[in-house]
């Protein structure tokens, strides 16, 4: 190998360390039952205190357990049993297309939403998980077809249901942000539009949940062809208008590479105050991506690893 082929190969390799290497405020550990038969973690959502999550995956399964921490409190795992199959409408497994993208877990005793793509829908689960109820889909739900359909999905502190396409119909679009207010009958009608978020071309929604402040955080990817870029966005919806489009403040961002597919995002505040997101990195069933849980101190690391906007 010459000087110059040598010297490219250890830049290149500088490089990706130096893209992976996690700053101050973020941790990483590898998810179990990673790869072709049971990957494809693809939603979170994290109890109040930070110590459970519940997870699905792309293939209709999800899994639940404790989150593993260090005597600091860093995230290094989760103890999840082996996904098990979601009930469907008529029986204990999945009949539907299968791929859940979304899950937001309620108050004890309430019921849980996931939200699918593929055949895009939302699905209720009262706490037993021995069926799933129907929920009508938001407006113009099915032509939100294939890899656009809803992947963000969230519950705020009034119990109110929201979600949103991975991205709009057209591109110059921003994101409609739907939400969903039961009444004694469930029809379309209980569906509205509760504001819109602006859109950058390239950056998906994958993810979203309430702070417990009532703010809304958002999870966007973007694929530059070779790798995975993240960021979060937080915006106030409080007193938004159906008519209004909102530009969120970006809380993290993270470059291509610095973490895997990054999909779902629980928020929880810790004793000292600090509010942290905790995601899933989809490995989409392939042996050479990465299965990764990830936990971000919000307002300690943003762009390049530097300080950010404190929530």
């Amino acid at each position: 190998m010459g000087a110059l082929a040598l010297a490219l190969v250890v830049a290149l390799a500088l490089a990706i360390v130096w893209v992976r290497a996690l700053p101050a405020g973020v941790t990483s550990a590898p998810l179990p039952y990673s790869g072709a038969r049971v990957g494809g973690w693809s939603g979170i959502d994290v109890s109040a205190n930070g110590r459970y999550a519940w997870i699905v995956t792309d293939r209709g399964r999800r899994s639940e357990g404790p989150l593993r921490r260090d005597g600091t409190g860093a995230l290094t795992g989760i103890e999840a049993p082996q996904p098990v199959f979601l009930p469907g409408l008529r029986g204990p497994r999945i009949g539907e297309y299968p791929d859940a993208e979304g899950i937001d877990v309620g108050p004890p005793g309430s019921r849980t939403y996931v939200a699918f793509e593929g055949f895009a829908r939302l699905r209720a689960y009262d706490p037993a998980w021995e069926r799933a109820r129907w929920i009508p889909n938001p407006p113009d739900g099915q032509r939100y077809h294939e890899n656009r359909g809803f992947e963000a999905l969230a519950r705020d502190p009034l119990g109110r249901l929201y979600t949103l396409p991975e991205r709009p119909l057209r591109r110059a679009e921003a994101f409609p942000l739907y939400r969903f207010t039961r009444r004694d009958w469930m029809s379309e009608a209980d569906w509205s539009v509760a504001t819109h978020l602006t859109f950058s071309p390239g950056w998906y929604a994958v993810g979203a949940d309430f702070g417990p402040e009532g703010a809304l955080y958002l999870l966007e990817r973007r694929f530059t062809g070779l790798a995975f870029a993240s960021r979060i966005r937080r915006f106030d919806i409080s007193g938004a208008h159906p008519s209004e489009t909102l530009d969120g403040d970006v809380l993290y961002d993270a470059p291509p590479g610095r973490h895997g597919n990054l999909e779902g995002l629980g928020i929880w505040r810790d004793d000292t105050g600090a509010l942290r997101a905790v995601m899933v990195s989809d490995d989409n069933m392939r042996a050479f991506q990465r299965a990764e849980i990830v936990e971000v101190i919000l307002g300690q690391v943003g762009v390049w690893g530097a300080r950010a906007h404190t929530p």
